[in-house]
């Protein structure tokens, strides 16, 4: 079975086969600029390059096999998370932390159910450490603005 790598942002994921690789880059789930290793070579091509992607119209590709369509690749970011991590909500960050460095693995691993769920998870842990730690943040300040008022009140008098 020919074995086709595709590479975006130092991450790498495949094996695909021939089909798959077209179906992926005619879906866009494979960018024109990703780069493309072809079964028994070393060397990376960009795919919009690749005779395989480009040579054929649009109708000479096969139909995606029943229950691929859809399925996007995941892409993460740990920006947010970390971002969380430290300001927010500490525990919910770690979460959102682990989940994310999960789904380049599960990409790599071609489970892309498994990506697409780690990466809802982490977006979801991020969004409530966020709201958590905003909450938290606003009743510190409060009760920290209402000490400093009730303090000024008293010395009035």
């Amino acid at each position: 079975m020919s074995e086709y790598w595709v590479a975006r942002s130092g991450e790498r994921y495949g094996p695909y086969t021939k089909d798959q690789l077209v179906e992926y880059y005619n879906s866009g789930q494979v960018l024109p600029t990703d780069q493309v290793c072809r079964p028994g070579s070393e060397e990376w091509v960009v795919a919009s390059t690749m005779s395989e992607l480009s040579g054929g119209s649009a109708g000479s590709t096969p139909a995606p096999p029943a229950g691929t369509s859809g399925i996007n690749v995941p892409v993460v970011s740990l920006v947010g998370p970390i971002l969380v991590t430290l300001f927010c909500c500490l525990p919910f960050g770690i979460v959102s932390i682990v989940y994310a460095t999960q789904v380049p693995t599960k990409v790599a691993q071609n489970d892309l159910a498994g990506a697409q769920s780690a990466a809802v998870n982490a977006k979801n842990w991020m969004m409530w450490g966020f709201i958590i730690g905003l909450v938290a943040n606003l009743l510190g300040f409060g009760f920290w603005a209402f000490a400093a008022f009730a303090q000024i009140a008293t010395q009035g008098h």
